[in-house]
C-alpha cells in the first residue's frame, strides 16, 4: 500500500529525508470498529472513520510525522524523534477525546503503539522487527490508551513533562522475547483559560441581599457542571442588579476555570448579532488558533463574516455561490453553535447574554437555534432583560412564551431589595453602621433599587448633605429635609450637575456616541484639544460615570448615557451624529465594512443636517452587509430607512425603484412579510412603467404575480394573472428564458387554483418542459409540485406521487426555501390529506419543519405547523390544535380555526366561519379552496338535517372541471340521496364516485370513503350491506380516520334501524358515541348521533 500525501503530512522526499537511521513508528486503530457499524449502520459510522482519520492526521501533521500507510482502522505514522512521536499520541487521543466529548453518541475510541528501531526500508514502506513491535504494542493497547517501549521512554527522559508508567515485559505475537513496556499517561485538554470579560469583573462594593438568587443560579450551574444545558433569564426594571447578579455567578464560575463569555445588547443596534459577536470576538482574542480550529469541526469560514477575527482559525475557504437566504443563516448558527458547543465540550462554559430587551430579531433567532440543538451541551446561558420595556409585540417576548412553554429556560425575576438589605448596603458603603430612619427614608423612595440606592448615597454625600464627623457619616437636617430624590433619572441629573461644564459636555458628546465608546472617536467628535479632553474623562471617570473597558470607556449605567442624550436638543444631536458618522469613516477607511452600520445609523440619525444622498448609500451598503450575515431583519430596517430618505424626491427615480424592488424581494424571499413585500414591489412597478423600462416592469410584474401564488396564504388569483400575462407578453419576446420560466410556473399555479380544467395538465406541463431545459433545480422543484397538483386534479394519483416524490429529491437537493416549503405543503395535502393518509401528511410537513432550509423561515414553518395540528385533529388528537389556538390568535391560513371549531365547537359557528371563509377564497379566486370549504359546509348542513342547502352546495361542486372535487361531492351526494329516500340517485351518485377512481391506483384512505357511499347507496336501494360497511370500517380502521369511522357507524345504525334491527343499530350507535366521548367531539357531530339514538326508542 503505498504512502498516503493528503492530510498535511510531508512528501516522500521529505520522509526520505528524516526517516534514514533510527525510526520512532506509531500505530493506531480505531478500536471496536465492528461493534460501531454495528450499531450506527454502515454510513454513519464510515462518516465517524472518516472523521478520526482526519483528527489523527491533524494531530499527526502538528508534530511532524510522516504517514507511511492507512491500515483500514488505522494509521502507521514515522518520526525522526521518539519525542514528537510521543507528543503525536499524546495529541490523537486528546483530539478523539474532544470529539466524543462533542458527540457521544458517536463516540468511538483509539489505540496507540509507540515503538523505536532502525527499519528496512522498501520505497515508501518499511519492514523489520521496529516496525512489527510498534504494531503488537498497539494490538495490546486498551481503547483510550498509548502503550510505548521502554526504549521509546528511556529516548525521551524528561523532556516534553510526559510521564511513563511501566508495564513490565510484554509477551507479544509473533515475537520469541518479551519487550519491555510502559504506558504513556496523558489528560483531557483543558484548555487555556480565558480571561473574565470587563464587563463581568465585580466592583468593589458590597453585594448584598440576593442569597435565594444567587443560590438558584448556583443550581444550575451545577447541573451544567453535571453535562446539562441550562438557560436562566434574570428580569427586573433598569438598575435592579440583572448585570451585577450574573456577574457574581461568573466571577465564582472563573475562578474555578471555567470559560465565561460575554456579549451585551445596544439600545441601536448597528452591528447585526451583536452579543454574540462581543462574545465570539473576545473568544478569537483569547484563544489561540491551534485551539479555535479544535473547535470548529466542519471548517466553517462563514464565521469569519460574522466575526473577521475568526476567519483565521477555520479551515475552509468560503464557497464561490450563495446559498439561497435560510440555508445561509442555517449555515452560520450551525457554524456559531459549533464553536460555542466544542468550547463547552471541553469544560463547563458560562455565556451571558446582556440588555436582550435590546436585541435584534438575527439575534434573537440564534439563541432560538442554539437551545433547538441537540448536541450541545455542558453550557448556561444568562440573559438578561428589563421586562419593564416588554410590549406583548416584542420579539423577545414572542420568544419567552415558546421557552416557558417548552420548559427550556428558567425565569428569575429581580425585586427591590427590602429594607435590611438597603440598611446593610448603606452601611457597606459608610463603612460603619447607619441610623435605621435614614436607611428606611432611602428604601422608602428608591423601594430598594440597588443603583438607585447608591446614586441617592452618593449624591447626599456629594451634596454636602451627608458628610463625615469623627470618620462617620452625620447630617445636621432631618431625614424628612434632605430633599431625597423621586427618581433615578433626577439623581442622576443631580450628580451630572456637580461635574464640570466641559465634563459635561464631554459626556454628552460620548452619549452620541452609544454606551461603548472609544476614546479616538470621542476626540475627533469633540471640538477639545487634548489635554482638555483628557482632564474631561478623567474627571467623569474619577467620579464613577464612566469606566475603562478594554481600549475604551464604557457608562457606569445604560440609565446615565440617556439622561445625558435625551438633554440634548434635536438639532445638537444632528450634527454631533453627523460628526460621529464622518469620523468613523475617516477612522476606518481599510475595514469599514466592519462598521457600516454605526456608519449608516449616525448619518440617519443626522437627519437634515446630512447629505440624504450620502445617507441612502450608507443604509444601502449597511443593508448589503448584515444580509451578508443572513440578518435579513437588520438589512430590512436599512432598506426601509433608505426609502424613508429618499422620499423627499433628491434621488433618481430609478434608485428608488431598485430600492423598492430590493426590499419588496427581500421581505419575500425571506418569508417575513409577504404582503409588505408586494406592496413594494407593486411601487417599483409603478416607477419603472413611467419610466418606460418594458423588460425591468415585466420582470415585476413576473414576481408579483409569483408571489400571489405561491404561499396558501396569500392567494389572488385574478391579480396574479394580470401580473403573469403582463409578464408573459414581454419576456416571451425576450432571450432570457429564466424569467419567462417563472412567469409559466405562475401561471400553472393560477390555473391550479382558479380549477380550470382545461388549462390544468397542459400550463404545468409546459412550465415543467422549460424547468428541465433550464435544468434549474429551484424551478424544477417548483414545477414539479405544481405538475402534482395537476395531476391529482384530474385523479392520476399514482402519477401525482411520482412526481412529487422527484420534486423532493431535488427540493432537498438544492435546499432553496421556496422550493423545500411549496413541495413539502403541496406532499402534505396531495399525497396525504387529500387521500385520507394523515400519516404521510404528517410525514411531509416534518420532513419540511426538520429540513434546513426552513430553519430560519418563520411564516412557512408557522403554516406548516399549523397544517400538522390540522392533520392531528383529523387524526384523532386535538391537543396541536388547542394548544396553538390558545398560543396565538395570528394564525395564518384559517383552517385551523375553523376546523377546530366544525370537530369540537358548538353547533353554530362552523357554518358562519366556513362561510367567511367561502366568500374570501371565492374573492380571491382560489376555487379549490372555496370548493373544498363547500363541502365542509355541505357536510354540517347534513349533519343538521338540511338536505336541500346541502345538495344544492353540492351540486354546484359537480359544475367544476376539476375531477377530484367532483369525486368527493359525488361521495356525499351519494349520503344525502339516501337520506332523502331517493335510492336510484345514490347509486348513481356511488357509481360516479367509483369511476373517477383509476383501477390500480393507490387511493389509500379514501377508498373508505367511496366503499361507504357504495354501502349506503346498497341500502338505500333496498339491499343489506353490512359486508361493505365492514369493509369500509376496516379501510378507516387500517388509515386511521376516527371521526369517518365514527361517521360510518352511524350511517350503518341508521340503515339497521331502517331494517327494523334496533338492538343492532344501537351497538353502532353507542359505539360511534364512545368514539366522538373520546375525540371529544363538538356539538354538530354528538347531536347528530343522539338524535339517531333517541328515534330507536
Amino acid at each position: 500500500m503505498r504512502a498516503h500525501r493528503g492530510g498535511g503530512c510531508r512528501g516522500q522526499e521529505e520522509m526520505t529525508a528524516t526517516a534514514s537511521g533510527t525510526v520512532t513508528f506509531l500505530f493506531t486503530d480505531l478500536a471496536g470498529s465492528a461493534a460501531l457499524f454495528d450499531r450506527l449502520g454502515d454510513d454513519r459510522a464510515e462518516q465517524v472513520r472518516r472523521s478520526h482519520f482526519r483528527l489523527l492526521r491533524e494531530a499527526v501533521a502538528e508534530s511532524g510525522g510522516s504517514e507511511v500507510k492507512s491500515l483500514g482502522d488505522g494509521l502507521m505514522v514515522a518520526f525522526p524523534s521518539a519525542l514528537a512521536a510521543v507528543d503525536a499520541a499524546v495529541a490523537v487521543q486528546r483530539a478523539v477525546d474532544r470529539h466524543n466529548r462533542r458527540d457521544p453518541d458517536h463516540a468511538a475510541g483509539v489505540r496507540v503503539g509507540l515503538h523505536v528501531g532502525e527499519p528496512i526500508r522498501d520505497e515508501d514502506d518499511y519492514f523489520g522487527t521496529a516496525v512489527i513491535v510498534a504494531r503488537r504494542l498497539c494490538d495490546g493497547a486498551e481503547a483510550g490508551h498509548i502503550v510505548a517501549s521502554k526504549l521509546v521512554a528511556d529516548l525521551v527522559g524528561s523532556r516534553g513533562d510526559h510521564e511513563f508508567v511501566s508495564l513490565g515485559e510484554l509477551e507479544l505475537k509473533g515475537l520469541s522475547r518479551r519487550v519491555a513496556a510502559c504506558e504513556v499517561a496523558w489528560r483531557p485538554t483543558q484548555g487555556r483559560a480565558l480571561p473574565l470579560p470587563s464587563a463581568l469583573v465585580t466592583p468593589d462594593r458590597a453585594f448584598l441581599g440576593r442569597d435565594g438568587e444567587m443560590a438558584t443560579l448556583a443550581q444550575a450551574w451545577a447541573r451544567v457542571e453535571g453535562g446539562g444545558r441550562e438557560i436562566v433569564l434574570v428580569a427586573g426594571e433598569p438598575g435592579i442588579g440583572k448585570t451585577r447578579l450574573c456577574a457574581e455567578l461568573a466571577s465564582s464560575a472563573h475562578a474555578a476555570g471555567a470559560p465565561v463569555l460575554y456579549g451585551g445588547c445596544s439600545e441601536e443596534t448597528v452591528v447585526p448579532y451583536q452579543p454574540f459577536v462581543e462574545a465570539l470576538r473576545g473568544l478569537a482574542r483569547e484563544m489561540p488558533t491551534q485551539a479555535l480550529r479544535g473547535h470548529i469541526e466542519t471548517a466553517s469560514s462563514v464565521l469569519g463574516r460574522l466575526v473577521p477575527e475568526l476567519e483565521e482559525p477555520a479551515r475552509a475557504p468560503a464557497p464561490d455561490g450563495r446559498a439561497d437566504p435560510e440555508t445561509e443563516r442555517y449555515l452560520l448558527f450551525e457554524a456559531v453553535t459549533e464553536l460555542l458547543g466544542g468550547l463547552a465540550a471541553e469544560q463547563p462554559a458560562l455565556l451571558v447574554l446582556d440588555d436582550l430587551h435590546w436585541a435584534d430579531p438575527p439575534t434573537l433567532l440564534l439563541l432560538r437555534h442554539l437551545l433547538r440543538t441537540p448536541r450541545w451541551r455542558s453550557m448556561l446561558v444568562l440573559g438578561t432583560y428589563r421586562d419593564t420595556e416588554l410590549s406583548r409585540l416584542h420579539p423577545l417576548a414572542a420568544m419567552l412564551v415558546e421557552l416557558r412553554r417548552t420548559r427550556q429556560a428558567a425565569r428569575l425575576m429581580l425585586r427591590g431589595l427590602d429594607a435590611g438589605a438597603v440598611r446593610a448596603l448603606i452601611a457597606s458603603a459608610a463603612g460603619h453602621g447607619v441610623r435605621a430612619d435614614f436607611a428606611d427614608a432611602i428604601h422608602r423612595e428608591t423601594e430598594g433599587n440597588p443603583f438607585f440606592v447608591e446614586e441617592t448615597v452618593r449624591h447626599l454625600v456629594e451634596s454636602g448633605l451627608v458628610f463625615q464627623r469623627e470618620g462617620r457619616w452625620a447630617f445636621d437636617m432631618p431625614v424628612e429635609e434632605m430633599g431625597i430624590p423621586e427618581g433615578v433619572r433626577d439623581v442622576i441629573g443631580r450628580r451630572l450637575s456637580r461635574l464640570s461644564e466641559s465634563c459635561n459636555t464631554v459626556l454628552s458628546h460620548a452619549a452620541v456616541l452609544g454606551r461603548d465608546f472609544e476614546f479616538e472617536l470621542l476626540r475627533r467628535v469633540c471640538e477639545f484639544d487634548d489635554e482638555e479632553l483628557v482632564a474631561a474623562v478623567e474627571e467623569a471617570a474619577d467620579h464613577q460615570v464612566i469606566a475603562e473597558r478594554g481600549n475604551g470607556y464604557v457608562f457606569a449605567h445604560a440609565l446615565i448615557r440617556q439622561t445625558l442624550y435625551e438633554e440634548l436638543s434635536v438639532a445638537r444631536k444632528q450634527r454631533l451624529h453627523l460628526r460621529a458618522a464622518k469620523a468613523i469613516e475617516a477612522m476606518h477607511t481599510r475595514d469599514l465594512t466592519r462598521h457600516i452600520g454605526a456608519v449608516a445609523l449616525h448619518f440617519r440619525q443626522a437627519g437634515v443636517a446630512a447629505d440624504a444622498l450620502t445617507a441612502i448609500d450608507y443604509a444601502v451598503r449597511a443593508a448589503d452587509a448584515a444580509r451578508d450575515l443572513a440578518a435579513w431583519e437588520e438589512a430590512v430596517d436599512h432598506l426601509r430607512a433608505a426609502i424613508d430618505m429618499a422620499a423627499d424626491g433628491l434621488a433618481d427615480p430609478a434608485r428608488v425603484a431598485r430600492l423598492h424592488e430590493r426590499l419588496g424581494n427581500l421581505l419575500i424571499v425571506t418569508g417575513l412579510d409577504h404582503a409588505t413585500g408586494a406592496s413594494h414591489l407593486e411601487r417599483a412597478l409603478e416607477i419603472d412603467t413611467k419610466l418606460g423600462d418594458e423588460v425591468r416592469a415585466a420582470i415585476t410584474h413576473s414576481r408579483l404575480g409569483v408571489d400571489l401564488v405561491y404561499m396558501p396564504t396569500g392567494i389572488d388569483v385574478p391579480r396574479a394573472l394580470r401580473h403573469l400575462r403582463a409578464a408573459e407578453a414581454v419576456l416571451a419576446q425576450g432571450q432570457d428564458a429564466r424569467p419567462l420560466a417563472y412567469t409559466r410556473m405562475g401561471i400553472a399555479f393560477a390555473a391550479l387554483w382558479a380549477l380550470d380544467g382545461e388549462a390544468i395538465p397542459d400550463t404545468s406541463e409546459q412550465a415543467l418542459a422549460l424547468a428541465r431545459r433550464l435544468d434549474d433545480d429551484r424551478l424544477l422543484a417548483l414545477t414539479g409540485a405544481a405538475r402534482a397538483w395537476a395531476l391529482m386534479t384530474i385523479c392520476r394519483v399514482d402519477d401525482a406521487s411520482a412526481a412529487l416524490n422527484e420534486a423532493w429529491a431535488i427540493a432537498d437537493r438544492c435546499g432553496d426555501t421556496a422550493a423545500v416549503f411549496t413541495v413539502a405543503w403541496t406532499g402534505y395535502a396531495a399525497q396525504g390529506m387529500l387521500l385520507d393518509d394523515h400519516s404521510a401528511a404528517g410525514e411531509w410537513t416534518q420532513r419540511g419543519l426538520a429540513h434546513r432550509a426552513l430553519q430560519g423561515a418563520a411564516g412557512q414553518r408557522r403554516l406548516l405547523l399549523e397544517l400538522d395540528a390540522v392533520r392531528c385533529l383529523f387524526s384523532g388528537d386535538s391537543a396541536p390544535a388547542r394548544q396553538m389556538l390558545g398560543e396565538s390568535s395570528q394564525l395564518h391560513y384559517g383552517q385551523l380555526e375553523v376546523f377546530t371549531e366544525l370537530y369540537l365547537g358548538d353547533r353554530d359557528r362552523p357554518l358562519d366561519m366556513l362561510s367567511v371563509l367561502i366568500e374570501t377564497r371565492g374573492a380571491s379566486g382560489d376555487q379549490w379552496d372555496a370548493l373544498y370549504y363547500r363541502q365542509q359546509r355541505a357536510l354540517v348542513r347534513r349533519l343538521r338535517g338540511d338536505f336541500v342547502e346541502a345538495e344544492a352546495e353540492l351540486l354546484d361542486v359537480l359544475g367544476s372541471t376539476a375531477q377530484l372535487p367532483r369525486l368527493y361531492a359525488r361521495c356525499q351526494l351519494a349520503l344525502l340521496a339516501a337520506a332523502m329516500g331517493r335510492g336510484g340517485q345514490a347509486h348513481q351518485h356511488a357509481t360516479a364516485a367509483r369511476a373517477l377512481m383509476a383501477p390500480g391506483s393507490d387511493w389509500r384512505g379514501l377508498t373508505g370513503t367511496v366503499r361507504r357511499a357504495e354501502a349506503v347507496a346498497v341500502e338505500a336501494g333496498g339491499t343489506p350491506a353490512d359486508t361493505m360497511f365492514d369493509e369500509a370500517l376496516d379501510i378507516m380502521r387500517r388509515w386511521r380516520l376516527p371521526w369517518a369511522e365514527a361517521e360510518t357507524l352511524v350511517l350503518w345504525g341508521q340503515a339497521l334501524a331502517r331494517r327494523g334491527q334496533a338492538e343492532q343499530a344501537r351497538v353502532r350507535l353507542v359505539t360511534a358515541l364512545g368514539i366522538y366521548a373520546g375525540l371529544d367531539a363538538g356539538a354538530v357531530w354528538c347531536e347528530w348521533a343522539r338524535t339517531e339514538m333517541a328515534a330507536l326508542a
